[in-house]
């Protein structure tokens, strides 16, 4: 009887040895062109770096163990290759890289499979699959690329307009996909984005979730990032936290840029929040203020002024011209500048619409506008950006711009 509890207890032990072990990982992956034979698929990550054997024949095969399932991005790299590196967020990466689209599998036990396509002298990573963890996340890959049109589909010759991969028939050809163009983008966003906090509620707590969340920080509708970090990092699983603290604080200008208005065309809005902060008159919501019509949301960054005064004038008789009579006109105001003088500047300069008073600049930093004078956002009454300019209503690209989406 001892000798089987004995038995048993080594048992129990080396289980419990091979678990806190991880296990064996095995990774299969093809490439459909010769082409790359004799180079090696890498992995970095933030354990040892994973080689694989020489591809031969489009083959090749990485053997391993994990301790815990992680993240790792995949390169494709020759023995003789420059060894020229930048630093990504897993780690280093080789400058020539040749892989397009998705570079990151997650490492866990079991057998992985890799199908790689040839792309013009690039690779595409097509299919990750074969683990718990790499289906999920080849799933959340299969959702995206179904958004995609079809080559007969229109809109497909758009999307290659804009992206500069086909010639344009006329300038006009070009302006015509502002407007579609910009609605898919945003659909595709939103969408994307919405996923993206399905697959990190549904994985907090392992390798994906810190994908997801990843992502979601790389994004540039993630208005406010100091605080949409703060709030993941209360939350989140620890070694998640610590990675996102360690990117947040060695890519600090990577979010937190400062000397541009940020781009945020074809992104949700954010709500302007508060009550006590509107001029008068004030409305009583947010989205009273803006639903079922279109509105321009306009930034001053110091004073409100003579300039103002004639920007809005050019700017409404613009709108009259193209028969954009119903806008919604919001300002924000961000600037503490003689504050007690700003009813009279509102009145002087014409303004007779709302003004947000955004003493802290809490508005100013989420739209990245408190360096400058200037600035305005087009919005649809979904709240869709579809124009963001910075003190340029009047160029040419800018009257096409309000004119496609308001005539």
């Amino acid at each position: 009887m001892k000798k089987h509890l004995t038995t048993l207890f080594l048992a129990l032990m080396l289980a419990a040895v091979a678990a806190a072990q991880g296990g064996k990982i095995r990774i299969e992956g093809t490439i459909d062109s010769k082409k790359w034979d004799g180079k090696r698929v890498i992995l970095f990550s933030y354990g040892p770096t994973m080689k694989s054997d020489k591809i031969k024949q489009g083959k090749f095969i990485i053997e391993d163990s994990v301790y815990q399932p992680r993240l790792s991005n995949f390169d494709v790299h020759g023995d003789n290759d420059p060894q020229e590196f930048y630093f990504s967020y897993l780690g280093p990466r080789f400058s020539d890289s040749p892989i397009i689209g998705n570079d990151i599998l997650i490492l866990e036990p079991g057998t992985i499979h890799m199908e790689f396509h040839d792309v013009n002298g690039k690779l595409e990573c097509t299919t990750i699959s074969g683990t718990p963890l790499n289906d999920r996340l080849q799933g959340y890959y299969n959702q995206n690329l179904a958004e995609i049109p079809s080559p007969d589909d229109p809109l497909r010759r758009m999307i290659d307009i804009r992206s500069c991969q086909v010639e344009p028939n006329s300038i006009e050809e070009v302006w015509a996909t502002e407007k579609p163009i910009t609605y898919y983008y945003a659909k595709l966003l939103m969408n994307k984005t919405n996923r993206l906090w399905d697959l990190y509620h549904a994985n907090e707590h392992n390798p994906l979730g810190l994908y997801a969340i990843h992502e979601l920080l790389g994004m540039d509708h993630n208005w406010a990032r100091k605080d949409f970090a703060d709030s993941i990092l209360r939350t989140t699983d620890p070694w998640v936290a610590q990675t996102i603290r360690y990117r947040l604080d060695n890519h600090a200008p990577y979010f937190y840029p400062s000397d541009r208005m940020l781009d945020f065309k074809g992104n949700a809005i954010r709500k302007i929040e508060g009550s006590n902060n509107w001029s008068e008159p004030f409305p009583t919501s947010f989205k009273q203020l803006h639903s079922k019509r279109m509105s321009i949301i306009y930034f001053w960054g110091y004073d409100i002024n003579n300039n103002v005064r004639d920007e809005l004038v050019q700017l409404r008789s613009l709108l009259d011209s193209i028969g954009a009579k119903d806008i919604n006109f919001i300002g924000v105001y961000s600037s503490d500048y003689e504050l007690h003088k700003l009813p009279e500047r509102l009145n002087s300069t014409g303004i007779d619409f709302p003004v947000f008073i955004d003493t802290d600049h809490q508005i100013a930093t989420l739209y990245n506008s408190r360096e400058h004078h200037h600035g305005f956002l087009l919005v649809d009454p979904d709240g869709i950006i579809l124009v963001s300019t910075l003190h340029s209503f009047f160029n040419n690209d800018t009257k096409r711009n309000l004119r496609a989406f308001l005539q």
